[in-house]
């Protein structure tokens, strides 16, 4: 969960509660979040270091103040944050309804091999063979 001023408080935080207030109560959520997910994982940790310009390291430290995080913990969450997006954006293949329904009917209404097709399934066929016959092992 993105750790900020708009994560762990929802509308059932009293109306009011001012900034400082709101600071602690979402640095001690994550406080809390972070012992869940350290009680629950692995002992084993790894270490990640960077070197930046110094300009660089004041953003990051304005930053993480202002939300209640040390320079550490928003950088991990940070970091996380943007794996996730990455990944996500590299593993889902996202569709329109229109490209969604031809493909759909593509699968369901495959069309007939065409002649370049039948010569690469061929070649396919005939490398299995000549690889079958090769002497060297790829299995451990």
């Amino acid at each position: 969960m993105p750790f900020g001023a708009n994560s762990a408080i929802s509308a059932d935080h009293p109306a009011g509660v001012d900034g400082a207030t709101l600071a602690t109560v979402i640095h001690s959520s994550f406080n809390l979040m972070q012992e869940k997910m350290m009680a629950t994982a692995a002992a084993k940790q790894d270490r990640i270091g960077a070197r930046v310009p110094h300009e660089v390291y004041e953003t990051l430290c304005r930053a993480a103040e202002l939300t209640g995080a040390t320079v550490n913990q928003f950088l991990v969450q940070a970091a996380l944050k943007e794996a996730q997006e990455v990944i996500e954006r590299e593993e889902v293949i996202r569709l329109s309804p229109r490209d969604w329904n031809w493909l759909l009917d593509l699968m369901e209404n495959p069309p007939k091999p065409n002649a370049k097709l039948k010569a690469a399934l061929k070649l396919y066929q005939k490398s299995k063979r000549d690889d079958a016959s090769n002497t060297f092992s790829w299995e451990p």
